[in-house]
């Protein structure tokens, strides 16, 4: 068996603190066969001449260093999004690849590609892997237990709520081409995440979405993430505050455009149940409640689930 042909995206803005590290464990991957292409948003720090220092020490690994357009998205997680979504049309010239997103400041296991290759391996058709991951402090420290998912994936679930952490996002060839397809409409909407956002398009075009309960690396957790992990008192109060704000609204809002956008790969059932809640949530809090019992949409715990209800009956979707 010839050795699968991986292009990893990394998206970068003054990342100069932590590269050398995430780097390193790409360079440990027990899968020989990658390579790396970079968007640097603009980086006025060491980010820049780390990366070719490692790029000199690795002769043929780092094959492009790209700005992604400036459209006017404030600094924030929608920035990086508009970041690893032009990564990811400007891949197009590399079809038979596998596709591995990659943030700047983690630690990758030596066997996360490997692992990723073993679970896509086996799939005839479009198919998009996601790992747990471990929560550590700058200094790989553990800060918890790893995310469970208890619901599985799905696209009642990928309509209200990401589980896919876009740092452990691997996509066979077939699920590339896919994303290809619908990635300039969600730059246009200015989808909030892009790991949510593929969530949904795998998931509603009926692509396989396989998640592995194990850690494949260590999300490190310090003063500069733009997402972090999403636990404890401090978030729910957090997520209350997106909902009152009406942010959690304009997400749905934009997503529901990106997946417009690309209704034609959408199966016919997930671009029925689109529409249909798009539709109860320009209606009235009441047909929005019901429309999320009617539908099944649901996030991953029956708390969750209640609490999206409740959004919905205050008018917060």
């Amino acid at each position: 068996m010839t050795d699968p042909d991986i292009l990893v995206l990394m998206a970068t803005c003054n990342g100069a603190a932590r590269i050398d590290r995430q780097l390193d464990s790409l360079a440990r991957q027990t899968v020989p066969s990658w390579n790396l292409r970079i968007g640097d948003d603009g980086s006025t720090d060491e980010t820049i001449p780390r990366i070719q220092a490692f790029a000199d020490h690795h002769p043929g690994r780092v094959e492009k260093i790209s700005t992604p357009p400036d459209r006017g998205i404030p600094a924030g997680i929608g920035r990086a999004a508009q970041n690893f979504l032009t990564l990811l049309v400007d891949s197009r010239d590399r079809p038979e690849a596998m596709i591995a997103l990659c943030d700047q400041d983690d630690h990758w296991y030596p066997d996360k590609l490997a692992r990723a290759v073993a679970a896509l391996s086996d799939q005839d058709g479009p198919a998009v892997y996601a790992s747990s991951f471990r929560p550590t402090d700058d200094r790989l420290r553990p800060l918890g237990r790893p995310a469970v998912f208890p619901a599985g994936p799905s696209f009642a679930n990928a309509l209200v709520q990401g589980i896919l952490c876009g740092n452990t996002i691997v996509a066979n060839p077939a699920a590339a081409a896919l994303l290809r397809q619908a990635a300039q409409g969600a730059i246009e909407a200015a989808v909030p995440s892009h790991d949510w956002w593929i969530y949904q398009i795998a998931s509603g075009a009926g692509a396989k979405i396989i998640v592995d309960p194990k850690p494949a690396l260590d999300y490190v957790q310090h003063g500069d993430n733009l997402i972090g992990v999403h636990r404890g008192l401090a978030t729910r109060i957090a997520r209350k505050r997106l909902l009152q704000n009406g942010t959690y609204r304009d997400w749905l809002s934009a997503n529901e455009t990106a997946l417009l956008k690309a209704a034609d790969i959408l199966t016919p059932t997930a671009r029925k149940t689109a529409v249909a809640f798009g539709d109860a949530r320009r209606s009235s809090p009441r047909i929005t409640a019901a429309a999320i019992r009617d539908l099944g949409l649901h996030r991953q715990t029956r708390a969750g689930t209640m609490a999206l209800w409740l959004a919905a009956r205050r008018g917060w979707l």
